[in-house]
């Protein structure tokens, strides 16, 4: 739950990549903003809308936005399954499933880093506060993925009825129709 709240926050931030304009004579103005903060899908102290900005930053900020998003999107379903096992137990092939996810989620955590490929020229780039939550994040999604290796494994669930205890009450039910 963590992880996926970090993964969340590392979208919505403003400011993943902070940016520095050199020491570049031809941009000596002061009509030039020098410090810059752009976040995957908003940017700047104002917190705009990427679409409001006149800086394209290519392939690598979208590949860092779409895979964002796919970290958020099935970290939430993990954490929908999980919801669910509290109460079902879940079969060994959904637990199998939700381990490879979660080891998974880290990798996928850190293409978001792929954003720095597009740091614009004249500019010295480095980390904000996006992006390390977004190491924050993927370390979390590794130490879930860990942890749900270590899980005993049972066939009753954590807050409701075993497999056999369910089967049993729907063998009664099926023999009690006529």
């Amino acid at each position: 739950m963590v992880a996926g709240g970090l993964s969340i926050f590392t979208l919505t931030n403003c400011e993943f990549m902070e940016a520095t304009l050199d020491n570049n004579p031809f941009y000596s103005g002061s009509y030039i903003q020098r410090d810059h903060s752009w976040g995957l899908f908003r940017s700047y102290a104002e917190c705009v809308d990427t679409e409001d900005l006149t800086q394209d930053f290519g392939a690598t900020w979208q590949v860092a936005q779409a895979f964002g998003i796919i970290a958020c999107i099935f970290g939430g379903v993990v954490f929908i399954l999980l919801m669910v096992g509290l109460f079902t137990p879940l079969p060994p092939r959904v637990w199998k499933s939700i381990k490879i996810t979660l080891f998974a989620l880290a990798p996928i955590e850190m293409v978001t880093f792929s954003f720095y490929g597009a740091c614009p020229d004249n500019y010295s780039c480095t980390f904000g506060q996006g992006s390390l939550v977004a190491i924050g994040a993927s370390i979390f999604w590794l130490i879930a993925g860990i942890c749900a290796c270590k899980m005993p494994t049972s066939d009753k669930a954590p807050c409701g009825k075993s497999t056999e205890e369910v089967s049993d009450e729907a063998a009664k039910d099926v023999a009690a129709d006529p």
